[in-house]
């Protein structure tokens, strides 16, 4: 399989403590870096689902950065990220627009 990636781009005015999201049209084999793992998320995957959060309370300040790469095979557009959770730092839930689905 060709193994394949994509930037995960970020734009927040508060601090960020946890997010997950779904991706659809690829199979998820993986997530890492960006600003989840420059704060020191700890970034999981499974069921096309992708999870962040910080154990020790670490928050991703607000800006514009690449959240994560996901890595992932299987490749059947259209790409899109559906059910997303964002969360403050008191656990609170965050309003999120997302972007156009990927073709």
């Amino acid at each position: 399989q060709d193994k394949k990636s994509v930037d995960i781009l970020m734009i927040n005015t508060i601090p960020v403590a946890g997010f997950q999201f779904d991706m659809t049209g690829i199979t998820i084999t993986g997530a890492s870096g960006g600003s989840a793992g420059y704060a020191g998320f700890s970034i999981s995957t499974g069921n096309n689902t992708v999870l962040g959060f910080s154990f020790s309370g670490s928050t991703i300040p607000p800006g514009s950065s690449i959240l994560a790469q996901v890595s992932f095979t299987d490749y059947n557009p259209p790409l899109c990220i559906a059910s997303p959770t964002f969360s403050d730092e008191s656990g609170g839930a965050l309003s999120v627009l997302i972007g156009a689905c990927y073709n």
